[in-house]
Protein backbone atom coordinates (compact mmCIF):
# COMPACT_ATOMS: atom_id res chain seq x y z
CA UNK A 1 0.00 0.00 0.00
CA UNK A 2 2.51 2.25 1.08
CA UNK A 3 4.44 1.07 -2.13
CA UNK A 4 1.59 2.34 -4.04
CA UNK A 5 1.34 5.53 -2.77
CA UNK A 6 5.39 6.33 -3.04
CA UNK A 7 4.79 5.70 -6.56
CA UNK A 8 1.90 8.17 -7.00
CA UNK A 9 3.69 10.59 -4.71
CA UNK A 10 6.72 10.62 -7.27
CA UNK A 11 4.92 10.46 -10.43
CA UNK A 12 3.01 13.73 -9.51
CA UNK A 13 6.02 15.33 -8.42
CA UNK A 14 7.29 14.31 -12.54
CA UNK A 15 4.10 16.11 -13.48
CA UNK A 16 4.84 18.96 -11.77
CA UNK A 17 8.05 19.27 -12.54
CA UNK A 18 7.30 19.07 -16.33
CA UNK A 19 4.20 21.54 -15.88
CA UNK A 20 6.79 24.30 -14.46
CA UNK A 21 9.09 23.60 -17.32
CA UNK A 22 6.11 24.14 -19.78
CA UNK A 23 5.27 27.70 -18.15
CA UNK A 24 8.57 28.83 -18.09
CA UNK A 25 8.83 27.84 -22.02
CA UNK A 26 5.85 29.84 -23.04
CA UNK A 27 6.79 32.94 -20.54
CA UNK A 28 9.86 32.78 -22.57
CA UNK A 29 7.88 32.29 -26.16
CA UNK A 30 5.73 35.21 -25.20
CA UNK A 31 8.23 37.17 -24.24
CA UNK A 32 9.97 36.31 -27.19
CA UNK A 33 7.01 37.53 -29.15
CA UNK A 34 6.56 40.71 -27.42
CA UNK A 35 9.95 41.58 -28.12
CA UNK A 36 9.59 40.57 -31.64
CA UNK A 37 6.02 42.70 -31.87
CA UNK A 38 7.95 45.61 -30.26
CA UNK A 39 10.35 45.95 -32.94
CA UNK A 40 8.12 45.23 -36.04
CA UNK A 41 6.47 48.64 -34.28
CA UNK A 42 9.51 50.32 -33.86
CA UNK A 43 10.82 49.51 -37.60
CA UNK A 44 7.39 50.57 -39.07
CA UNK A 45 7.63 53.46 -37.34
CA UNK A 46 11.51 54.27 -38.61
CA UNK A 47 10.27 52.66 -42.64
CA UNK A 48 7.24 55.32 -42.11
CA UNK A 49 9.50 58.45 -41.10
CA UNK A 50 12.10 57.60 -44.08
CA UNK A 51 9.01 57.37 -47.06
CA UNK A 52 8.09 60.66 -45.27
CA UNK A 53 11.43 61.78 -45.65
CA UNK A 54 11.70 60.10 -49.42
CA UNK A 55 8.97 62.44 -50.89
CA UNK A 56 9.27 65.77 -49.39
CA UNK A 57 12.82 64.86 -51.62
CA UNK A 58 11.60 64.31 -54.20
CA UNK A 59 8.92 66.68 -54.50
CA UNK A 60 11.99 69.52 -53.14
CA UNK A 61 14.23 67.92 -56.52
CA UNK A 62 10.82 68.11 -58.63
CA UNK A 63 10.18 71.30 -57.71
CA UNK A 64 13.65 72.76 -58.85
CA UNK A 65 13.78 70.69 -61.66
CA UNK A 66 10.58 72.51 -62.83
CA UNK A 67 12.05 76.14 -62.16
CA UNK A 68 15.36 75.32 -63.83
CA UNK A 69 13.00 73.97 -66.95
CA UNK A 70 11.21 76.78 -66.79
CA UNK A 71 14.14 79.35 -66.54
CA UNK A 72 15.88 77.52 -69.09
CA UNK A 73 12.74 77.94 -71.58
CA UNK A 74 12.54 81.67 -70.88
CA UNK A 75 15.91 82.09 -71.44
CA UNK A 76 15.79 80.29 -74.71
CA UNK A 77 12.82 82.41 -76.22
CA UNK A 78 14.63 85.13 -74.80
CA UNK A 79 17.97 84.91 -77.07
CA UNK A 80 15.54 83.85 -79.55
CA UNK A 81 13.25 86.98 -79.68
CA UNK A 82 16.62 89.23 -80.23
CA UNK A 83 16.22 87.98 -83.88
CA UNK A 84 12.58 87.60 -85.28
CA UNK A 85 12.29 86.65 -89.01
CA UNK A 86 9.60 86.10 -91.45
CA UNK A 87 9.96 83.97 -94.20
CA UNK A 88 7.67 83.58 -97.63
CA UNK A 89 8.12 80.18 -99.30
CA UNK A 90 7.60 80.43 -103.17
CA UNK A 91 7.05 78.07 -106.20
CA UNK A 92 8.22 79.85 -108.97
CA UNK A 93 6.77 78.02 -111.67
CA UNK A 94 3.72 78.50 -110.60
CA UNK A 95 3.93 82.18 -109.23
CA UNK A 96 4.26 83.97 -112.21
CA UNK A 97 4.88 87.69 -111.68
CA UNK A 98 3.02 90.70 -113.48
CA UNK A 99 3.53 90.70 -117.13
CA UNK A 100 4.67 94.81 -116.91
CA UNK A 101 7.33 93.48 -113.90
CA UNK A 102 8.56 90.44 -116.26
CA UNK A 103 8.57 92.69 -119.56
CA UNK A 104 10.92 95.59 -117.73
CA UNK A 105 13.57 92.93 -116.89
CA UNK A 106 16.20 93.93 -114.43
CA UNK A 107 14.68 97.11 -113.54
CA UNK A 108 11.26 95.01 -113.00
CA UNK A 109 13.35 92.81 -110.96
CA UNK A 110 14.29 95.05 -108.51
CA UNK A 111 10.60 96.47 -108.46
CA UNK A 112 9.22 93.44 -107.80
CA UNK A 113 11.29 92.72 -105.00
CA UNK A 114 10.68 96.11 -103.56
CA UNK A 115 6.54 95.81 -103.67
CA UNK A 116 6.88 91.96 -102.20
CA UNK A 117 8.78 93.25 -98.94
CA UNK A 118 6.36 95.97 -98.87
CA UNK A 119 3.23 93.74 -98.84
CA UNK A 120 4.58 91.61 -96.80
CA UNK A 121 5.32 93.95 -94.19
CA UNK A 122 2.46 95.13 -94.01
CA UNK A 123 0.90 92.04 -93.82
CA UNK A 124 2.70 90.79 -90.62
CA UNK A 125 2.24 94.23 -89.06
CA UNK A 126 -1.49 93.58 -89.76
CA UNK A 127 -1.34 90.02 -87.99
CA UNK A 128 0.29 90.87 -84.87
CA UNK A 129 -1.10 94.24 -83.81
CA UNK A 130 0.11 94.18 -80.64
CA UNK A 131 3.94 93.91 -81.75
CA UNK A 132 6.67 95.78 -83.06
CA UNK A 133 7.25 94.05 -86.35
CA UNK A 134 9.06 96.84 -88.14
CA UNK A 135 12.52 94.72 -86.26
CA UNK A 136 11.49 91.92 -87.86
CA UNK A 137 13.80 90.42 -91.03
CA UNK A 138 11.85 89.56 -93.79
CA UNK A 139 13.26 86.38 -95.88
CA UNK A 140 11.58 85.63 -99.37
CA UNK A 141 12.94 82.07 -100.84
CA UNK A 142 11.82 81.16 -104.55
CA UNK A 143 12.76 78.01 -106.19
CA UNK A 144 11.78 78.22 -110.26
CA UNK A 145 13.17 76.45 -113.23
CA UNK A 146 14.45 79.51 -115.13
CA UNK A 147 15.30 78.02 -118.78
CA UNK A 148 11.77 76.03 -118.46
CA UNK A 149 9.87 79.39 -117.18
CA UNK A 150 11.89 81.27 -120.12
CA UNK A 151 10.34 79.22 -122.96
CA UNK A 152 7.28 79.37 -121.89
CA UNK A 153 6.95 83.22 -121.27
CA UNK A 154 9.01 83.78 -124.44
CA UNK A 155 6.02 81.31 -126.30
CA UNK A 156 3.38 83.67 -124.96
CA UNK A 157 5.13 86.75 -126.04
CA UNK A 158 5.73 88.11 -122.06
CA UNK A 159 9.66 88.04 -122.70
CA UNK A 160 11.80 89.58 -125.45
CA UNK A 161 14.55 87.35 -125.16
CA UNK A 162 16.20 84.14 -123.64
CA UNK A 163 18.49 86.42 -120.85
CA UNK A 164 15.18 88.68 -119.66
CA UNK A 165 14.38 86.54 -117.03
CA UNK A 166 17.62 85.66 -115.54
CA UNK A 167 18.35 89.70 -115.65
CA UNK A 168 14.94 90.08 -113.54
CA UNK A 169 15.98 87.08 -111.07
CA UNK A 170 19.42 88.41 -110.68
CA UNK A 171 17.83 92.08 -110.31
CA UNK A 172 15.31 90.61 -107.45
CA UNK A 173 17.73 88.76 -105.36
CA UNK A 174 20.61 92.20 -104.91
CA UNK A 175 17.77 94.33 -104.75
CA UNK A 176 17.20 93.01 -101.09
CA UNK A 177 19.89 91.37 -99.01
CA UNK A 178 17.48 88.40 -97.67
CA UNK A 179 15.81 87.56 -100.86
CA UNK A 180 16.63 84.30 -103.21
CA UNK A 181 15.57 83.67 -106.42
CA UNK A 182 16.97 80.43 -106.97
CA UNK A 183 17.36 78.02 -109.80
CA UNK A 184 16.64 74.54 -109.13
CA UNK A 185 16.90 73.23 -113.06
CA UNK A 186 14.42 70.94 -114.69
CA UNK A 187 11.99 68.49 -112.84
CA UNK A 188 9.17 69.18 -110.81
CA UNK A 189 10.51 67.37 -107.54
CA UNK A 190 13.11 70.02 -107.20
CA UNK A 191 11.41 72.68 -106.39
CA UNK A 192 9.65 70.15 -104.10
CA UNK A 193 11.66 69.05 -102.34
CA UNK A 194 13.72 72.50 -101.73
CA UNK A 195 10.09 73.96 -100.29
CA UNK A 196 9.04 71.16 -98.10
CA UNK A 197 12.79 71.06 -96.45
CA UNK A 198 12.73 75.22 -96.09
CA UNK A 199 8.99 74.58 -94.53
CA UNK A 200 10.85 72.02 -92.12
CA UNK A 201 13.46 73.74 -91.12
CA UNK A 202 11.91 77.15 -90.53
CA UNK A 203 8.24 75.92 -88.68
CA UNK A 204 10.19 73.97 -85.48
CA UNK A 205 12.74 77.39 -85.74
CA UNK A 206 11.03 79.81 -83.30
CA UNK A 207 12.93 82.61 -84.63
CA UNK A 208 10.27 82.57 -87.56
CA UNK A 209 7.48 84.41 -86.46
CA UNK A 210 5.66 84.01 -89.44
CA UNK A 211 5.42 81.96 -92.78
CA UNK A 212 3.46 82.54 -96.29
CA UNK A 213 3.24 79.14 -98.02
CA UNK A 214 3.01 80.56 -101.60
CA UNK A 215 2.43 76.89 -103.88
CA UNK A 216 -1.12 76.53 -103.18
CA UNK A 217 -1.78 75.88 -106.47
CA UNK A 218 -0.05 72.28 -106.14
CA UNK A 219 -1.93 69.64 -104.31
CA UNK A 220 1.09 67.25 -103.62
CA UNK A 221 1.77 70.04 -100.19
CA UNK A 222 -1.64 69.51 -98.54
CA UNK A 223 0.30 66.39 -96.55
CA UNK A 224 2.49 68.86 -95.22
CA UNK A 225 0.31 71.56 -94.42
CA UNK A 226 -2.54 68.79 -93.30
CA UNK A 227 0.21 67.89 -90.35
CA UNK A 228 0.80 71.60 -89.48
CA UNK A 229 -3.01 72.21 -89.00
CA UNK A 230 -2.60 69.83 -85.73
CA UNK A 231 -0.22 71.73 -84.32
CA UNK A 232 -0.67 74.59 -82.83
CA UNK A 233 2.66 76.70 -82.91
CA UNK A 234 2.84 76.29 -86.57
CA UNK A 235 -1.10 76.76 -87.47
CA UNK A 236 -0.91 80.20 -85.55
CA UNK A 237 2.04 81.52 -87.37
CA UNK A 238 1.15 79.95 -90.98
CA UNK A 239 -0.89 82.33 -94.26
CA UNK A 240 -1.46 80.83 -97.28
CA UNK A 241 -0.25 83.45 -100.19
CA UNK A 242 -2.25 82.92 -102.91
CA UNK A 243 -1.29 84.10 -106.83
CA UNK A 244 -3.23 81.68 -109.20
CA UNK A 245 -6.44 80.44 -107.34
CA UNK A 246 -5.62 78.22 -104.16
CA UNK A 247 -6.83 74.39 -104.91
CA UNK A 248 -10.04 73.80 -102.27
CA UNK A 249 -8.10 71.49 -100.45
CA UNK A 250 -5.89 74.30 -99.48
CA UNK A 251 -9.48 76.44 -98.45
CA UNK A 252 -10.32 73.40 -96.50
CA UNK A 253 -7.49 73.89 -94.16
CA UNK A 254 -8.78 76.43 -92.87
CA UNK A 255 -5.33 78.98 -92.93
CA UNK A 256 -5.87 82.72 -93.34
CA UNK A 257 -4.84 83.34 -97.05
CA UNK A 258 -3.42 86.85 -99.08
CA UNK A 259 -2.98 87.61 -102.14
CA UNK A 260 -0.42 90.25 -103.44
CA UNK A 261 -2.42 91.70 -106.93
CA UNK A 262 0.60 93.87 -107.61
CA UNK A 263 3.54 91.29 -107.93
CA UNK A 264 1.66 88.29 -108.60
CA UNK A 265 -0.37 87.10 -111.80
CA UNK A 266 -3.58 85.45 -110.41
CA UNK A 267 -4.42 83.82 -114.11
CA UNK A 268 -3.08 81.31 -115.91
CA UNK A 269 -0.55 81.85 -118.69
CA UNK A 270 -1.85 81.36 -122.42
CA UNK A 271 -1.12 78.67 -124.31
CA UNK A 272 0.00 80.67 -126.92
CA UNK A 273 1.22 84.03 -128.01
CA UNK A 274 -1.94 86.27 -129.76
CA UNK A 275 -0.52 88.50 -131.72
CA UNK A 276 -2.26 91.74 -130.34
CA UNK A 277 -1.23 93.95 -133.72
CA UNK A 278 -4.55 95.55 -135.43
CA UNK A 279 -3.82 96.98 -138.93
CA UNK A 280 -5.49 100.19 -139.36
CA UNK A 281 -7.62 101.24 -142.14
CA UNK A 282 -6.25 101.09 -145.37
CA UNK A 283 -7.30 101.97 -148.85
CA UNK A 284 -4.46 101.62 -151.59
CA UNK A 285 -4.36 105.02 -154.01
CA UNK A 286 -2.55 104.28 -157.13
CA UNK A 287 1.06 105.53 -157.32
CA UNK A 288 1.34 109.42 -158.41
CA UNK A 289 4.11 110.44 -161.04
CA UNK A 290 6.85 108.00 -162.41
CA UNK A 291 7.90 105.02 -160.13
CA UNK A 292 11.51 105.22 -158.54
CA UNK A 293 13.56 102.44 -160.17
CA UNK A 294 15.85 101.10 -157.60
CA UNK A 295 19.19 99.55 -158.34
CA UNK A 296 17.73 95.74 -157.93
CA UNK A 297 15.35 97.03 -160.37
CA UNK A 298 12.76 96.96 -158.12
CA UNK A 299 9.26 99.49 -157.79
CA UNK A 300 9.35 101.33 -155.10
CA UNK A 301 5.95 103.07 -153.65
CA UNK A 302 6.84 105.16 -150.47
CA UNK A 303 3.74 105.39 -148.30
CA UNK A 304 2.96 107.23 -144.91
CA UNK A 305 1.91 104.47 -142.78
CA UNK A 306 1.81 100.21 -142.86
CA UNK A 307 -0.64 99.53 -145.60
CA UNK A 308 -1.65 95.87 -144.25
CA UNK A 309 -2.98 93.09 -146.10
CA UNK A 310 -4.25 91.04 -144.06
CA UNK A 311 -7.39 89.33 -144.00
CA UNK A 312 -10.28 92.40 -144.61
CA UNK A 313 -7.93 94.25 -146.41
CA UNK A 314 -9.44 95.63 -149.76
CA UNK A 315 -9.25 93.31 -152.95
CA UNK A 316 -6.62 94.99 -154.68
CA UNK A 317 -5.74 93.96 -158.46
CA UNK A 318 -3.15 93.99 -160.43
CA UNK A 319 -4.60 97.34 -162.51
CA UNK A 320 -4.22 99.26 -159.37
CA UNK A 321 -1.19 98.57 -159.01
CA UNK A 322 0.69 98.76 -162.55
CA UNK A 323 2.40 101.54 -163.46
CA UNK A 324 3.63 103.17 -166.70
CA UNK A 325 6.97 103.01 -166.36
CA UNK A 326 8.95 105.80 -168.57
CA UNK A 327 12.01 104.54 -169.94
CA UNK A 328 15.01 105.43 -168.44
CA UNK A 329 16.42 109.00 -169.04
CA UNK A 330 19.80 110.47 -167.04
CA UNK A 331 20.03 112.94 -164.91
CA UNK A 332 20.49 116.66 -167.07
CA UNK A 333 23.03 118.31 -165.20
CA UNK A 334 22.26 122.44 -165.38
CA UNK A 335 25.31 124.45 -166.26
CA UNK A 336 27.92 125.35 -163.79
CA UNK A 337 30.67 127.93 -163.39
CA UNK A 338 33.97 127.34 -163.99
CA UNK A 339 36.22 125.97 -160.72
CA UNK A 340 38.48 129.13 -159.87
CA UNK A 341 41.98 128.71 -159.77
CA UNK A 342 42.54 128.13 -156.05
CA UNK A 343 40.02 124.79 -155.82
CA UNK A 344 41.06 121.88 -153.86
CA UNK A 345 40.83 119.80 -157.06
CA UNK A 346 42.04 120.02 -160.53
CA UNK A 347 39.01 119.15 -162.32
CA UNK A 348 36.66 121.07 -159.51
CA UNK A 349 34.00 118.06 -159.75
CA UNK A 350 34.86 117.62 -155.76
CA UNK A 351 35.34 121.10 -154.41
CA UNK A 352 34.43 124.14 -154.60
CA UNK A 353 36.05 127.80 -153.56
CA UNK A 354 33.74 130.10 -152.66
CA UNK A 355 35.13 133.64 -152.21
CA UNK A 356 33.42 136.16 -150.34
CA UNK A 357 34.17 140.06 -150.90
CA UNK A 358 36.98 138.32 -153.36
CA UNK A 359 39.50 138.69 -149.83
CA UNK A 360 38.90 134.99 -148.38
CA UNK A 361 37.69 131.36 -149.31
CA UNK A 362 35.71 128.91 -148.32
CA UNK A 363 36.14 125.16 -149.43
CA UNK A 364 32.81 122.89 -149.52
CA UNK A 365 32.74 119.65 -149.71
CA UNK A 366 29.80 118.88 -152.46
CA UNK A 367 30.25 114.83 -153.35
CA UNK A 368 27.91 112.72 -152.42
CA UNK A 369 27.57 110.84 -148.96
CA UNK A 370 27.47 107.06 -148.94
CA UNK A 371 23.67 106.52 -147.84
CA UNK A 372 23.32 104.78 -144.44
CA UNK A 373 21.13 101.38 -144.89
CA UNK A 374 18.20 101.66 -143.58
CA UNK A 375 16.67 98.65 -141.82
CA UNK A 376 14.09 96.22 -143.62
CA UNK A 377 12.07 93.26 -143.25
CA UNK A 378 10.44 91.07 -145.41
CA UNK A 379 6.57 90.20 -145.77
CA UNK A 380 4.47 87.56 -147.40
CA UNK A 381 1.33 88.64 -149.41
CA UNK A 382 -0.70 87.76 -146.22
CA UNK A 383 1.55 90.26 -143.82
CA UNK A 384 3.58 87.77 -142.14
CA UNK A 385 6.99 88.07 -141.56
CA UNK A 386 9.70 86.07 -143.64
CA UNK A 387 13.57 85.71 -142.88
CA UNK A 388 15.52 86.88 -145.10
CA UNK A 389 17.70 84.10 -146.41
CA UNK A 390 21.69 84.02 -145.41
CA UNK A 391 24.50 83.29 -147.47
CA UNK A 392 26.29 80.02 -147.26
CA UNK A 393 28.74 79.70 -143.96
CA UNK A 394 32.07 78.64 -144.28
CA UNK A 395 32.63 75.60 -142.79
CA UNK A 396 36.13 76.87 -140.94
CA UNK A 397 33.53 80.00 -139.46
CA UNK A 398 31.12 77.79 -137.85
CA UNK A 399 33.81 74.87 -136.51
CA UNK A 400 35.88 78.00 -135.09
CA UNK A 401 32.22 79.31 -133.57
CA UNK A 402 31.83 75.87 -132.06
CA UNK A 403 35.01 75.98 -130.22
CA UNK A 404 34.33 79.23 -129.02
CA UNK A 405 30.94 77.87 -127.61
CA UNK A 406 32.22 75.16 -125.95
CA UNK A 407 34.22 76.81 -123.59
CA UNK A 408 31.15 78.88 -122.86
CA UNK A 409 28.26 79.97 -125.03
CA UNK A 410 28.34 83.57 -126.47
CA UNK A 411 26.14 86.33 -126.20
CA UNK A 412 24.12 86.79 -129.37
CA UNK A 413 22.75 90.41 -128.25
CA UNK A 414 26.55 91.12 -127.74
CA UNK A 415 27.78 90.33 -130.80
CA UNK A 416 24.65 90.74 -133.36
CA UNK A 417 23.18 93.77 -131.99
CA UNK A 418 26.01 95.29 -130.59
CA UNK A 419 24.93 95.87 -127.32
CA UNK A 420 23.70 94.05 -123.69
CA UNK A 421 21.54 95.24 -121.17
CA UNK A 422 22.68 92.29 -118.77
CA UNK A 423 26.21 93.76 -119.03
CA UNK A 424 29.04 92.46 -116.55
CA UNK A 425 26.43 90.42 -115.00
CA UNK A 426 25.10 88.93 -118.55
CA UNK A 427 25.62 84.69 -118.50
CA UNK A 428 27.03 84.54 -121.57
CA UNK A 429 30.32 85.60 -123.48
CA UNK A 430 31.21 88.64 -124.82
CA UNK A 431 34.76 88.96 -124.68
CA UNK A 432 36.52 88.89 -128.17
CA UNK A 433 34.75 90.24 -131.06
CA UNK A 434 33.94 87.58 -133.81
CA UNK A 435 34.90 87.79 -137.64
CA UNK A 436 32.54 88.18 -140.07
CA UNK A 437 32.49 84.80 -141.22
CA UNK A 438 31.81 84.08 -137.81
CA UNK A 439 28.90 86.62 -137.06
CA UNK A 440 27.09 85.38 -140.02
CA UNK A 441 27.55 81.85 -138.54
CA UNK A 442 25.97 82.77 -135.01
CA UNK A 443 22.91 84.62 -136.81
CA UNK A 444 22.23 81.17 -138.43
CA UNK A 445 22.67 79.69 -135.41
CA UNK A 446 19.95 82.52 -133.11
CA UNK A 447 17.50 81.67 -136.40
CA UNK A 448 17.03 77.92 -134.79
CA UNK A 449 15.40 80.06 -131.62
CA UNK A 450 11.57 80.88 -132.50
CA UNK A 451 10.83 84.42 -132.22
CA UNK A 452 8.10 84.35 -129.50
CA UNK A 453 5.61 86.81 -131.72
CA UNK A 454 6.64 84.40 -135.18
CA UNK A 455 5.06 86.01 -138.23
CA UNK A 456 4.13 88.89 -136.43
CA UNK A 457 7.17 90.04 -135.45
CA UNK A 458 7.77 93.78 -136.40
CA UNK A 459 11.19 94.10 -134.33
CA UNK A 460 13.56 94.89 -137.28
CA UNK A 461 16.10 94.35 -134.58
CA UNK A 462 15.05 91.14 -134.11
CA UNK A 463 17.62 87.99 -134.55
CA UNK A 464 15.36 84.85 -133.76
CA UNK A 465 13.99 82.70 -136.52
CA UNK A 466 9.69 83.34 -137.53
CA UNK A 467 9.46 80.66 -139.56
CA UNK A 468 10.82 77.05 -140.52
CA UNK A 469 12.83 76.91 -143.92
CA UNK A 470 11.97 73.43 -144.59
CA UNK A 471 8.19 74.41 -144.57
CA UNK A 472 6.05 70.94 -145.66
CA UNK A 473 9.35 69.49 -146.09
CA UNK A 474 9.59 69.32 -142.31
CA UNK A 475 9.71 65.71 -140.68
CA UNK A 476 10.65 67.31 -136.94
CA UNK A 477 7.39 67.03 -134.68
CA UNK A 478 8.77 68.81 -132.33
CA UNK A 479 9.97 71.73 -134.79
CA UNK A 480 9.27 75.48 -133.28
CA UNK A 481 8.02 76.59 -136.06
CA UNK A 482 5.54 73.80 -136.95
CA UNK A 483 2.49 76.28 -137.28
CA UNK A 484 4.43 77.72 -140.19
CA UNK A 485 4.82 74.82 -142.09
CA UNK A 486 2.07 75.60 -144.77
CA UNK A 487 2.97 79.29 -144.72
CA UNK A 488 3.79 81.43 -147.96
CA UNK A 489 7.43 81.74 -147.90
CA UNK A 490 7.05 83.94 -151.26
CA UNK A 491 8.79 87.65 -150.24
CA UNK A 492 5.97 90.14 -151.61
CA UNK A 493 7.12 93.06 -149.41
CA UNK A 494 10.27 94.77 -148.21
CA UNK A 495 9.15 97.23 -145.09
CA UNK A 496 11.39 99.52 -144.12
CA UNK A 497 11.66 101.29 -140.55
CA UNK A 498 10.06 104.50 -141.60
CA UNK A 499 6.92 102.60 -142.47
CA UNK A 500 7.78 102.70 -145.84
CA UNK A 501 7.30 99.72 -148.02
CA UNK A 502 8.91 98.60 -151.50
CA UNK A 503 6.72 96.01 -153.87
CA UNK A 504 9.15 93.62 -154.74
CA UNK A 505 9.15 93.42 -158.87
CA UNK A 506 7.90 89.72 -159.12
CA UNK A 507 5.08 90.82 -156.91
CA UNK A 508 3.42 93.51 -158.81
CA UNK A 509 1.07 93.05 -160.69
CA UNK A 510 -0.17 89.99 -158.41
CA UNK A 511 -3.67 89.60 -156.76
CA UNK A 512 -3.67 90.54 -153.30
CA UNK A 513 -6.15 87.65 -151.11
CA UNK A 514 -9.31 88.90 -150.29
Amino acid sequence: MLGAVSGLYNMDSKYQAQLEAFRKSDAERDKLVQELLEQYAKLQADYSDKCNDYENERASRKMWQDKERASSQALAAARQDASPFVVALIDGDGAIFQDALLAAGASGGADASHKLLTDIRSHVAARHPDTNTAGWSILVQIYCNIEGLTKKLLSVGMLKSMGDLAAFARSFTLNQPLFNFTDVGSGKENADYKIREMFRVFSADRHCKHIFFGPCHDNGYLHDLNSARHDSTIASRLTLLETLPAQPGFLSLGFPTVRFPDVFRSENLPDKHVNTYVPPTYTPMPPTGNPVISESPKLVYRTPSLPPLLNGAPHVTSSSLQPTIAPFMPDMKSPSPAPSSNSADGNGTSWAAIGKNGNTTKTINVAPKKAVPKKSLLLNTYEERIDEPLPRVDPAAMNRLYDRIKRQKVCNNYHLLGSCEAGKYCDYQHGEKLSPGELLALKQKARGRSCPNRTGCRDFDCINGHMCHYGVNCYDDKCWFKDTHHMDTSPAVRLYQDGSREFLRDFVGATFPA
